[in-house]
């Protein structure tokens, strides 16, 4: 028999203790979202609470946190680009796509959760009883996941893509207006920052978002230049089974968080103007690194380079790199722009005058297919790009979901139709690997075929890979 000491029945008894706590505070947070009901309407829409049986839950919801002394976030999502929806398709099949999202939306939360249509294409949410604030973000990341997935309307597949904005309560001296305003100042940072995404608004913006304000001491300086690091990844051809194309990433080495690659110090880099800067410094890199190795006698089709329309559109940066790149002695047409954040400029004019430019430039152009968010496929022609993008979340979701196949294979249906290669990303596993190539996709990225390395090391990694691959086999 085993002796219980005071200190195992202690923990005994606060465990006891701790599961009565959860099921009191919850029982709580359910009776107030049932009497909140009976004060107010739901939305005909959606079928889901309106503003005022939110305002009250929040309101409850708020006193009952203080009470019990625990964390609790308030998130507001907006459809990226929704009204450019309505206009392409008319406000029937808008009104439709709303209660599609709110029916996607309430798959993905706790019983004690609420999401409210608040107004518009505005939804809110209460997310009572967190562990600790970083779960908020976990929750937006779950909800862009499932939006992220295709709707099917009126026999229209659409994509559309969607910005969180994230406020946590974690001090007693917070109001539920205050709440609410945090969450839209978080919102309109993440619709800044190329939408898509979402932003925390708290006091510990500082640690989950280091892109946002710990950066800016380093961009607001002339010496970022020296934190840039230039890492490349190979694209694979597995037809011919041989690197066909290097995607050159910059990364900023922070003292603190390490390496951080584009789509985190994107959005300091932009605020305090710096991406223009980091264009030249990325081509100029990138090409001296594509002259190394093709005098090492390396041969690579392509080289790829990540830019943002802020670089592309300011004054004469499109002839700068084509001036740059005949300089060096390189094939323009070596040159491949994996443009990002284009979702709220789609149906500029500024924007295809962009892409025309780099063509008659004679440059190579990919866009991420999570990029072109609300359009539906066929939109695809529309732009004179030369090779799609398969984002790493349709990969993810390959083998067990076979929306994500029937996704994928249209895609490469439509990209050969219109003479454009499919390139697919995230491709971590070998049955991945199969079935895209299975469904028509030749071009892959992701740890299969090795990570992102120095210049140096790149052919190195990949001769290792590919000879364990084949004694593997």
């Amino acid at each position: 028999y085993r002796v219980k000491t005071p200190r195992a029945a202690a923990a005994k008894q606060a465990e006891k203790n701790k599961a009565s706590y959860r099921e009191e505070a919850f029982a709580d947070i359910i009776r107030i979202n049932e009497e909140s009901l009976q004060h107010g309407t739901l939305d005909p829409l959606t079928n889901l609470p309106g503003r005022k049986i939110f305002d009250e839950r929040l309101a409850k919801i708020l006193e009952h946190s203080r009470h019990y002394k625990q964390v609790f976030g308030v998130m507001i999502l907006n459809i990226d680009e929704f009204n450019a929806i309505n206009q392409v398709y008319g406000s029937v099949f808008g009104n439709k796509l709303l209660s599609e999202v709110a029916n996607r939306l309430q798959t993905v939360l706790r019983q004690v959760d609420t999401v409210s249509r608040y107004a518009g294409d505005s939804y809110f949410f209460i997310l009572p009883e967190l562990s600790n604030p970083e779960v908020s973000v976990l929750v937006a990341q779950r909800i862009q996941d499932s939006i992220i997935q295709p709707f099917t309307i009126d026999n229209h597949r659409i994509f559309v893509t969607a910005s969180i904005g994230i406020s946590v309560f974690v001090s007693e001296d917070a109001e539920s207006d205050k709440l609410v305003k945090n969450a839209e100042a978080a919102l309109n940072k993440a619709r800044a920052s190329g939408r898509n995404t979402y932003r925390i608004h708290n006091q510990l913006e500082h640690k989950l978002n280091p892109d946002d304000e710990s950066l800016n001491q380093y961009f607001s300086s002339n010496t970022f230049l020296e934190k840039l690091v230039m890492l490349y990844q190979p694209y694979i051809d597995i037809n011919q089974d041989k690197i066909c194309t290097v995607h050159a990433m910059p990364y900023f080495n922070h003292p603190e968080n390490g390496m951080m690659p584009f789509h985190q110090f994107i959005h300091s880099a932009e605020e305090n103007g710096k991406m223009v800067e980091i264009g030249k410094w990325q081509l100029r890199e990138a090409i001296q690194q594509f002259k190394s190795w093709k005098t090492a006698g390396y041969r690579i089709e392509n080289i790829m380079m990540s830019a943002t329309l802020s670089q592309l559109e300011s004054d004469n940066s499109i002839q700068y790199a084509a001036d740059m790149i005949d300089k060096a002695g390189v094939d323009k047409s070596k040159i491949i722009l994996d443009i990002a954040n284009i979702n709220a400029k789609l149906n500029s004019e500024a924007f295809k005058e962009t892409l025309q430019a780099l063509k008659d430039a004679d440059m190579k152009i990919a866009i991420n297919i999570m990029s072109l968010g609300r359009l539906a496929l066929h939109n695809i022609l529309e732009f004179p790009i030369n090779y799609l993008k398969i984002d790493e979340l349709l990969v993810k979701g390959l083998i067990l979901n076979l929306d994500n196949e029937a996704i994928i294979a249209s895609l490469i249906a439509i990209s050969n139709n219109a003479d454009i290669r499919v390139i697919a990303e995230g491709v971590d596993f070998d049955n991945q690997k199969e079935k895209l190539k299975e469904l028509g996709c030749s071009i892959m990225k992701g740890k299969q075929f090795g990570g992102a390395v120095p210049g140096n090391e790149l052919f190195e990694v990949a001769t290792l890979m590919q000879s364990e691959n084949e004694k593997s086999n």
